[in-house]
């Protein structure tokens, strides 16, 4: 079982993507090391795919989402969630390669993921749906 972070980071009503060389979309995030909370993973995950140094967990996500690694179907991964403040648009000097950022508002979340049904993007969608209910309670 692989243990997984990912983080729908908000910034003046937007939410930050990633997007590859393919305009592939994600979410920032990553694999949990040894030893590591979940609130580790994710801050070490968005310093290293971001760079962005002022930001704040607000609130982890209640559900888990579970999904099979497409490349190996024997690893199944379990994903969580957390719901991050950024605080101002400070960065670091590093970022991860490949990918760029994109700001999106809150209501074209969901539309960046549609065409995408692997196991994985499923996950993520079921998180922004979650996200999404949050949103409006």
């Amino acid at each position: 079982m692989r243990i997984t972070i990912k983080a729908i980071v908000e910034f003046k009503n937007r939410i930050l993507l990633l997007r590859d060389n393919n305009n592939n979309y994600d979410l920032p995030g990553g694999g949990v090391e040894t030893r590591e909370t979940l609130e580790q993973a994710c801050i070490r995950e968005l310093l290293e795919e971001t760079s962005y140094k002022n930001f704040k967990i607000q609130k982890l996500l209640p559900s888990n989402y579970n999904y099979y690694v497409m490349k190996n179907p024997e690893l199944k991964s379990n994903m969580s969630c957390y719901i991050v403040q950024l605080i101002n648009l400070e960065k670091g000097t590093s970022v991860e390669k490949n990918t760029s950022e994109e700001w999106i508002y809150v209501t074209d979340l969901l539309s960046k993921f549609e065409t995408k049904n692997t196991p994985r993007h499923i996950a993520m969608k079921n998180c922004i749906k979650d996200y999404l209910k949050q949103k409006t309670n």
